[in-house]
């Protein structure tokens, strides 16, 4: 692309100069042969890439169809520790998110764009540590509530003096 703007240049640079027509068809001759160059090799650079993309979005699809049944099955050692439906959808939509992202993964280095790979973990774990920071009581409250239903500490017709 580099080239373009400097045979641009030369063009604007020749034609002020009072260049003969001649000159100044073969310039643009010229300058239409090297962007029909550059369009051959990003085409044949993307045509390269293309099975490494297309394999890669059929593992992001892979993922996220077999996120659900394989959180079932991970899940299912969790239902002889606790009965809470609570804590059940919560661990199935995070083990579910891990699968998913993991496909996105696959994506990015499939892709091609391990540089962004690597920054969108690093990015995922600063935000989350922020995230952290900044919802510190809400995140407090859920994982009380976790608790308390795991743990089940009140029974019914139990009297609870606050």
């Amino acid at each position: 692309m580099h080239n373009f703007y400097i045979i641009l240049n030369q063009l604007v640079t020749t034609a002020s100069k009072g260049v003969s027509t001649s000159s100044t068809v073969y310039s643009w001759q010229s300058t239409f042969a090297v962007i029909q160059s550059q369009v051959v090799q990003f085409l044949h650079a993307a045509g390269q890439m293309l099975p490494a993309i297309l394999l890669g979005i059929l593992a992001v699809i892979c993922c996220y169809f077999i996120a659900r049944p394989l959180s079932f099955l991970l899940l299912k050692p969790l239902g002889y520790i606790s009965e809470s439906r609570l804590l059940h959808l919560v661990v199935r939509r995070f083990i579910s998110t891990l699968i998913i992202l993991f496909g996105l993964y696959i994506f990015l280095r499939l892709a091609g764009l391990t540089e962004f790979a690597v920054a969108v973990m690093s990015g995922t774990g600063l935000l989350g540590l922020i995230l952290g920071f900044a919802f510190k009581d809400i995140a407090e409250n859920f994982i009380s509530s976790l608790l308390l239903s795991v743990q089940r500490p009140f029974r019914i017709d139990d009297v609870i003096e606050v």
